[in-house]
């Protein structure tokens, strides 16, 4: 059921969009950027209306079978399409500095880690001014059983589990 209101200088049929589901679409120009948003709504037959969007905070939920995205890239944030829907490949390695990492970045940081320890334990710990000072000596080994930690973190990262229950 509609009424009629006086909308600006023209009458206008109202009837109350509560509970109504459509389609937000956006439309681009010319230099494919987006011009504006509409809303589609479809009847049962198949046909659409669309219309115009005036209301500037309209509450919208996104239906779970949509195959929508929110997406965050540095400072920007936007509202796609799912990673699906747009082909997208996940990101199984971190990039940094413009580098793809591999498994040789992987082998690397743990051969590091282990000439670290090696460094912590042949130069440090058998030194005699750290074997009469406790207190730094304890700080040292703290120092080299963390980079072991993380040694043995990255090795279960490159290498599989061989760990067997038999």
């Amino acid at each position: 059921m509609s009424d009629k209101y006086k909308y600006g200088e023209k009458v206008a049929e109202v009837e109350s969009a509560a509970g109504v589901k459509g389609v937000l679409c956006k439309t681009f120009g010319k230099d494919g950027r987006s011009n504006n948003f509409f809303f589609r709504v479809y009847g049962s037959d198949g046909n659409f209306v669309d219309y115009d969007i005036y209301h500037d905070d309209l509450s919208v939920t996104i239906d779970a079978k949509e195959l929508a995205s929110f997406y965050t890239i540095g400072e920007d944030k936007f509202l796609d399409h799912s990673p699906s829907v747009l082909d997208l490949r996940k990101a199984d390695k971190e990039e940094k500095n413009g580098m793809k990492l591999d498994n040789y970045h992987e082998h690397e940081a743990l051969d590091r880690c282990h000439i670290v320890s090696r460094i912590l334990e042949d130069t440090l710990l058998t030194h005699p001014f750290i074997s009469a000072n406790k207190e730094i000596e304890a700080m040292l080994i703290q120092a080299q059983s963390l980079i072991e930690d993380a040694y043995q973190k990255i090795g279960g990262m490159h290498l599989p589990n061989t760990d067997s229950d038999a």
